[in-house]
């Protein structure tokens, strides 16, 4: 409710405008979204601290949903057949790959990427054994990945461990190791990742050199490698806010009412909203009655039994509609042509592109909006 009476304040338009419509123009987060988001946040503060405790609710809950919101990997383990001439492998992919070694000197993970220049080796705990190795190499792969600046879109984490995979795959696993794993995965930002086999010992370069730095790191008297994988709490902080950000433009597409709106604002734009806000309240007002198309135009006015017929009052010739005022109506040509640069446009999805305030300045002289002054 607050939010509801905030949202009509700041817009100025009428009481039975749709709420989900001014969440998306005003880019306000719905409210149980934003609720588990800051829950969210203050999970992560708990568990940097001496008072987290690890539960299958509460907080501990609240982490583990946002988790499995954020993670975008996908699992896939190619057939022998898909390897024929390594048709898999696709020139030019951001590849990256993982390989572990267990000598008896110890245990050791490499990582290896041409694309994202990436060469690491790590000396792994003793007691290490050749599934957990496989399993920490692409931990420690997927934490590299989360630490780049600018992610390069997708990227395909190989492994030449089934076993590993599908461990990480499985929901039925209770290891620490893998747990964990899926944990760095899902917390990569700015990219999708997958997960696939690559046959060991096939000469594939980028599995040759991940074997030859995991055999350099088993050999050495290395670093340990760390033992948790998560980024730094402001980065997994920033990618809650773009899960709760990915739900509210998931639940704003995914309507099936709010027809008008979501032609003239099809995407949760914040840069357009604050193009909105700029302005003083009058245009904000016609601006986002346009929008919602929740204003005095003659279909309104006969469904709310104020008038008896909806033709328009511009033209007299047609119903008159959001549509037909901002694209179509013919005495409103030359404003059209003045305001928005063209005589007529081809619909809504075309004038969802336009400068709002030059949409609202143009619907300024309606005479739907003249009548409400």
């Amino acid at each position: 409710m607050l939010q509801r009476l905030a949202a009509l304040g700041t817009t100025g338009v009428k009481n039975n405008t749709a709420q989900a419509a001014l969440e998306a123009i005003l880019n306000l987060q719905p409210l149980e979204w934003f609720i588990k988001g800051r829950a969210a946040k203050c999970a992560l503060r708990l568990r940097e601290s001496i008072l987290w405790k690890s539960t299958k609710k509460g907080h501990s809950r609240i982490l583990a949903v946002i988790g499995k919101m954020r993670g975008r990997v996908n699992i896939r383990i190619p057939s022998k057949e898909d390897w024929t001439n390594n048709g898999v492998i696709e020139e030019g992919e951001t590849s990256v790959y993982t390989d572990a070694s267990i000598t008896l000197a110890g245990a050791g993970a490499g990582i290896y990427s041409e694309a994202l220049d990436i060469r690491k080796a790590y000396k792994l705990t003793e007691g290490c054994s050749a599934l957990q190795a496989e399993i920490c190499a692409i931990r420690e792969a997927a934490r590299l990945i989360g630490e780049i600046d600018s992610p390069p879109g997708d990227v395909i984490i190989y492994s030449d461990s089934q076993a590993a995979i599908k461990s990480i795959a499985s929901k039925m696993t209770r290891s620490k190791v893998a747990l964990s794993c899926r944990e760095a995965l899902s917390w990569i930002r700015g990219c999708r990742v997958e997960l696939r086999w690559v046959p060991g010992h096939r000469n594939v370069k980028g599995n040759v050199e991940a074997d030859r730095l995991a055999k350099q790191a088993a050999e050495s008297n290395g670093a340990v490698v760390i033992d948790s994988p998560l980024p730094p709490i402001n980065v997994l902080k920033e990618a809650i806010e773009e899960v709760v950000q990915r739900k509210q433009e998931e639940i704003w597409q995914n309507r099936d009412d709010c027809a008008i709106a979501r032609k003239l604002w099809p995407s949760i734009d914040e840069n357009r909203t604050k193009q909105l806000l700029k302005y003083k309240k009058n245009p904000v007002r016609i601006a986002v009655g346009v929008i919602t198309g929740n204003c005095a135009v003659g279909v309104n006015l006969k469904k709310w039994r104020i008038t008896a017929d909806d033709f328009c009052r511009e033209c007299d010739e047609e119903e008159e509609t959001i549509e037909h005022l901002l694209c179509q109506c013919p005495l409103l040509e030359s404003r059209r042509l003045e305001m928005l640069g063209q005589c007529f446009l081809d619909g809504l999805d075309e004038a969802a592109e336009m400068d709002i305030g030059k949409i609202a300045s143009f619907a300024r002289s309606w005479k739907c909006f003249k009548a409400e002054l």
